[in-house]
């Protein structure tokens, strides 16, 4: 199966910390496919993210609606449904943004650790983590020939891109990122 190429991206990111109380209040605008369509923002307190469509565009925001309906149920363990199962959701076009922004947000927090940190990544039978190293003067290839003797199987976060960088970043900390 060939996994869908998400046609949403998100550019003039403004990230407000400081009005973040529930919920990342942010502004972004949306871009469908290169073009720009729309805009979206939170308030960070706790609502919903609102999402305005330019109406010259209804037609790609009805296409990045059918991806979004189109990508599978998020699953919690924070909440169990009265059988017992693991609580799940739908996406729709502001959860998706939401997840964009905290992956926008961590790639930032990502790349200011590559400045002076080696990050490697390293899965432990079901326990995954991130071991982070001083710098120092040592380059990279140092440290993967160093790790190749003695941690062969590890993985370092430097070389890869973002959306790679951010999926092992989730896992290594275990849902730290969200706190």
């Amino acid at each position: 199966m060939t996994k869908l190429q998400n046609p949403i991206t998100l550019k003039s990111i403004k990230h407000a910390r400081f009005l973040s109380e529930e919920t990342n209040a942010f502004a972004a605008n949306v871009y469908i496919k290169g073009k720009k369509a729309g805009y979206a923002k939170n308030d960070g307190r706790g609502g919903c993210t609102h999402v305005w469509k330019d109406t010259d565009f209804l037609q790609l925001w009805k296409e990045a609606e059918t991806f979004v309906e189109g990508l599978p149920k998020q699953k919690t363990d924070l909440v169990h449904n009265d059988d017992g199962t693991l609580f799940s959701y739908k996406l729709n076009m502001g959860h998706l943004i939401d997840e964009m922004i905290v992956d926008d947000l961590l790639w930032k927090e990502i790349k200011k650790k590559f400045k002076t940190k080696i990050l490697v990544f390293k899965t432990e039978g079901t326990f995954s983590h991130i071991m982070s190293y001083a710098r120092g003067n040592h380059t990279i290839e140092e440290y993967k020939r160093y790790f190749d003797k003695k941690l062969p199987d590890v993985v370092f976060m430097n070389d890869l891109g973002q959306n790679e960088a951010v999926k092992l970043y989730k896992i290594g900390t275990a849902g730290d990122w969200a706190n």
